[in-house]
């Protein structure tokens, strides 16, 4: 598929679901800037700066799992079209949140890691871990490999066509902030996510199927 394709049915499979889309990235950040702002709150009101390490907990143990939740929703959506936003929260149910969080925290240590070394090579190396969240998310995966090492041979000859589709959202964003950021709410956030996993359906898990078949039979 060509990067116009991959957009247009995103938008297309988007326009199905919207209201739910909107929810599915909304509910999370409100949720999570709730809890920031009760926290800030104590530490700044009142002085409880022993809180700080609470605040950096919440956002080590939370955060990454729910970038795992979010690309579930959007990944239901590529097949479904009455996906409602709550089907973030699954991400934290007992039997996947360990594999969650210590996945999404391996893969963003390791591109940290890559960034201290050299910025173009931990670039690169974003991008080649991009599609992890999605792994992790598809329940259909099988699990015989780590999701890390999944979306590398996904990603393998990809990586630059995920780089132009998300610099194609340059504008987009730009948009965004110039609303405060509202646009990116109701539509741009939504539209980028759904391209993303667009893009991980229709090119980087096919390939990584290819690519694992060649590697295994070699």
């Amino acid at each position: 598929m060509t990067i116009r394709e991959i957009k247009r049915e995103g938008k297309s499979r988007l326009s199905t679901n919207h209201l739910q889309a909107v929810l599915a990235l909304l509910v999370p950040m409100l949720i999570i800037f709730a809890v920031y702002g009760i926290i800030f709150g104590l530490i700044f009101g009142l002085n409880a700066f022993g809180l700080i390490p609470v605040l950096v907990l919440f956002m080590f143990l939370v955060t990454p799992v729910v970038m795992v939740g979010i690309a579930r929703f959007y990944y239901r959506m590529t097949s479904q079209s009455n996906v409602s936003w709550d089907i973030v929260l699954t991400a934290f149910q007992p039997a996947e949140y360990p594999r969650n969080l210590g996945r999404m925290i391996q893969m963003q240590i390791m591109v940290q890691l890559w960034m201290l070394l050299l910025f173009v090579p931990g670039i690169i190396k974003f991008f080649s871990y991009a599609m992890t969240p999605f792994i992790l998310a598809d329940e259909s995966d099988n699990r015989n490999l780590s999701p890390i090492t999944k979306s590398r041979f996904m990603m393998a000859g990809r990586k630059g066509k995920l780089f132009v589709l998300v610099l194609s959202f340059f504008g987009w964003f730009l948009l965004g902030a110039l609303t405060a950021g509202i646009l990116t709410i109701v539509y741009v956030g939504p539209y980028f996510y759904q391209t993303l996993a667009v893009f991980y359906e229709k090119e980087a898990k096919p390939n990584g199927k290819e690519k694992l078949s060649q590697f295994t039979t070699s």
